[in-house]
């Protein structure tokens, strides 16, 4: 692994990585039931694939696969990593087209420029201005702009260019959901296809090259989903077609005519099981009252933190799925370029039914559960026994045994084990509310802090902004 500067991108890109989200929904709808009456026992959902981990193909079995058919096949984050992504680039002969949002890693940078360099024509179009600012895709733009690779910025016409598709050689296109961001390779849940089916390829192909030109384009495949042209009319068909059951896991959750849909699906009887991330607190979540909807009228919503939703998929029937860059947002199906895929092939579904199996097991029915274990009567936690804690405001002491500064984050650590210890995260916006730099102020110190304990990546931290909340002891 590269250096762990994961933590900041989990709180800094992985929220805002989507568009954003509009203003706070209308108040909660009022619907009519539907003319089905609503059965007196709700249906059993198709029997699910097992939810017990089975093993995961390599990425060269992946790469493999796709390289002997015209098909589809899935792939999902963080188990796959960015090693699918590597493959692609590393594998290109003669063209790589990169459409994406948010871009951040290194090793992704370099191999773009490595296969240019090799005489690939490697061209990115990018989105300039992504939500929350943030410099990343512009460091982009000016490491490849004196090398064989060519960049543009995506076109004004779309409030955001929020798709996520690489096309290798003109024969193999990558529909994903995630970003070229750590998070999303390391600790986002994500799903990909890898399509080469030359229909699909060519369309894919066909838009880019339009968006390249900054031109309109007319769209006929009937599988492909794309924003702003006809992702809504398609998600409502898929939605509407429900006879027996959706499954979803989304990250946002905030489009009013889409959650009417579904809410309508549960009145004629169709079972809804549905999987979010969060935000904390809750109260000021936006996308709340809209799961409160659906869970009042017989939803099952369930919460995960880890991994964190970044997905944006529908199951429907246990037989088709829609994966894509859409997120359930009006901006995103109305303002954006977005592209996302509706498919049946068995395998393919089999794949996406078993990972949301999966997080089903792991995801929880509070959003952020917390155990009942009692603070010491000393009212202070030793840092080893954090992770009893997660949710709850605690004071926790232990000595800082290193500090991780990346410039973009700072970590107090009370162990050499950052991935699976305690620690304490200062971001830059907050450094100079000390007299001194923190870092330069704990190491080597005993200290306590106060503050919310949560979990990043299975390990307990805490997020502080206030030099009241810890104190070095003895001081």
């Amino acid at each position: 692994m590269s250096k762990p500067t994961i933590a900041v991108l989990i709180v800094l890109l992985a929220l805002a990585a989507c568009a954003p989200p509009p203003p706070t929904p209308a108040p909660l709808p009022t619907v009519a039931p539907t003319a089905t009456a609503r059965p007196t026992a709700m249906p059993t959902a198709t029997p699910a694939p097992t939810a017990t981990p089975v093993p995961l193909p390599s990425v060269d079995q992946l790469w493999q696969r796709a390289q002997t058919c015209q098909c589809l096949t899935v792939y999902t984050m963080p188990e796959t990593g960015g090693g699918i992504i590597l493959k692609a680039i590393t594998s290109a002969q003669k063209s790589v087209r990169l459409k994406m949002y948010l871009f951040t890693r290194d090793d992704v940078r370099d191999a773009l420029i490595a296969a240019a360099k090799r005489g690939v024509d490697v061209r990115v179009l990018m989105e300039l201005n992504p939500y929350g600012g943030g410099t990343t895709n512009v460091d982009l733009y000016t490491a490849v702009k004196n090398t064989p690779v060519k960049m543009r910025w995506a076109s004004y016409d779309f409030r955001f260019t929020h798709e996520k598709s690489l096309v290798i050689d003109d024969q193999l296109a990558f529909i994903m959901t995630h970003n070229i961001t750590a998070s999303s390779f390391t600790s986002n849940r994500e799903y990909g296809v890898l399509d080469t089916r030359p229909d699909d390829v060519a369309e894919i192909i066909k838009v880019f090259e339009a968006d390249w030109e900054k031109i309109v384009v007319d769209l006929k495949n009937p599988r492909l989903v794309w924003s702003p042209i006809n992702a809504r009319q398609k998600w409502i068909e898929l939605i509407d077609s429900a006879q027996v059951s959706i499954d979803l896991e989304q990250n946002e959750w905030l489009a009013p005519e889409i959650v009417r849909r579904v809410y309508n699906a549960i009145q004629r009887g169709v079972v809804v099981r549905a999987i979010f991330t969060p935000r904390d607190p809750i109260t000021a979540d936006s996308a709340e009252p809209n799961r409160d909807l659906i869970r009042r009228a017989g939803a099952q919503v369930k919460y995960l933190t880890n991994p964190y939703v970044h997905a944006k998929m529908f199951i429907v029937d246990g037989q088709r799925v829609f994966i894509g860059s859409e997120n359930v947002s009006d901006n995103s199906l109305d303002n954006n370029r977005e592209l996302g895929i509706i498919f049946d092939q068995a395998d393919a579904v089999q794949t996406v039914r078993r990972t949301f199996e999966q997080d089903w097991a792991l995801a929880t029915l509070e959003p952020f559960p917390m155990s009942d274990i009692p603070i010491p009567a000393s009212g202070v936690v030793n840092w080893r026994d954090a992770a009893k804690y997660y949710n709850r405001e605690v004071t926790i002491e232990g000595k800082i045994v290193k500090i991780y500064n990346s410039g973009r984050v700072m970590w107090l650590q009370f162990s050499e084990d950052w991935q699976t210890d305690m620690k304490v995260v200062i971001f830059p916006q907050d450094w100079g509310k000390w007299p001194q730099r923190p870092d330069l102020i704990f190491l080597d110190k005993t200290i306590r802090v106060t503050g919310k304990v949560v979990k990043y990546q299975d390990a307990p931290e805490m997020i502080i902004n206030d030099p009241k909340v810890i104190s070095v002891v003895g001081q």
